[in-house]
């Protein structure tokens, strides 16, 4: 049965704190558009998020930046106004976006699904966690109070399954970012110059370190390559980048920004980009790719499954040997000397994101699954 204005709870306690806005927004619009009626509960709001129509409670906007015992006892009490809120409001689904299943999750879990009785949706972006937080038990004992999961490939959904046989599994693509940013128009840069970006926050398995090894290879045959490093450092130290650039001389080749890049200073790191990089070494989805794409920016990607489920090799970007930076310098090089690839892939990339990753057959599909819990 299809059903009109299905009240939905979207709950993203981390979201303009961690870069979640975009992809929560895009989510919110692709709901509407689909009928439904959704309550927004996360951290606070970005200045640069449209304007829409939707009941959003900053419950989580104190939380982030007190200590752990504060933190603890912060999200604890913003969700139980959320869901006494939800009571109170006929609310039936509880739609969660989360990094990983932790401690925190189970007891949170726990209360919606049985002490309030709601519907819980989970949207798990990352099947494991990247920051190498492992909580097998937890884990394990959330999916207990769990109706349904989405996850954003195929690759994702089988690496659930290996874990647990939880089988209410739905793959819906993350979406594009064309209502939140404006395509970029690119021009190759002057002075035979190449730049390249690496956008996002640092952990170890986002391959940082790969890229820079490649960078050493690429500046033999091109010597005026640029690298710009923009991204919070999370699990890593970043010394030991800035000790390897400085050994191998690449201070005057390499632009470093580790801190957390503000909506409305993203656009010119993109802008002064003619090659964005993901060496990524791991990873299950990534919003750094959609936002590359969305800017009318050229990709380049280690070979991993998720990766590839977007990108098709000199079609809507450019793919590397996992792990290979002989395999990444190689690819650079190769893109600097035949740029005119660079427009292609941007051309065709935009159609891509403008069909197989838009919000409102996304919004469909969500409330579809919600339907079927």
């Amino acid at each position: 049965m299809v059903k009109k204005n299905m009240k939905i709870a979207l709950i993203d306690p981390i979201g303009s704190h961690g870069g979640m806005e975009y992809y929560d927004f895009g989510l919110l619009l692709g709901l509407i558009k689909a009928d439904c009626k959704p309550y927004f509960f996360t951290s606070y709001l970005s200045s640069k998020i449209p304007d829409i129509s939707i009941v959003t409670h900053t419950f989580f906007k104190n939380m982030w930046n007190q200590n752990l015992f504060l933190k603890i006892l912060f999200f604890i009490f913003a969700h139980a106004k959320i869901f006494f809120f939800c009571k109170r409001n006929n609310i039936n689904i509880l739609h969660y976006q989360l990094f990983h299943l932790g401690i925190q999750n189970l007891f949170i879990l726990f209360f919606a699904k049985i002490v309030f009785r709601k519907k819980v949706v989970v949207t798990l972006h990352d099947v494991n966690s990247l920051l190498g937080r492992k909580s097998f038990f937890f884990e394990k004992k959330s999916f207990d109070y769990i109706d349904g999961i989405i996850v954003h490939n195929s690759y994702s959904r089988d690496s659930l399954l290996k874990k647990n046989r939880f089988q209410n599994i739905s793959i819906i693509p993350h979406g594009n970012y064309l209502n939140f940013v404006k395509p970029l128009k690119y021009s190759t840069a002057e002075g035979n110059n190449f730049n390249l970006l690496f956008f996002g926050q640092i952990k170890k398995a986002k391959g940082l370190k790969i890229l820079l090894l490649a960078l050493k290879e690429v500046k033999k045959y091109v010597p005026k390559i640029n690298l710009t490093i923009a991204g919070k450092v999370a699990d890593d130290n970043p010394n030991r980048y800035l000790n390897f650039i400085s050994k191998n001389n690449l201070e005057s080749n390499v632009d470093i920004h580790f801190k957390y890049i503000l909506n409305e200073h993203v656009s010119d790191f993109f802008r002064n980009a003619d090659l964005v990089v993901l060496p990524y070494n791991e990873i299950y989805q990534s919003g750094v790719l959609l936002l590359t794409m969305s800017y009318g920016r050229a990709v380049l990607c280690s070979d991993l499954p998720p990766f590839k489920d977007v990108i098709k090799h000199n079609k809507s970007g450019f793919l590397f040997k996992k792990g290979n930076y002989h395999d990444l310098a190689k690819k650079i090089i190769q893109i600097h000397k035949n740029n005119n690839m660079i427009h292609k892939v941007v051309k065709n990339a935009n159609e891509l994101l403008r069909t197989k990753f838009d919000w409102n057959s996304i919004g469909n599909s969500t409330k579809a699954f919600y339907e079927k819990v």
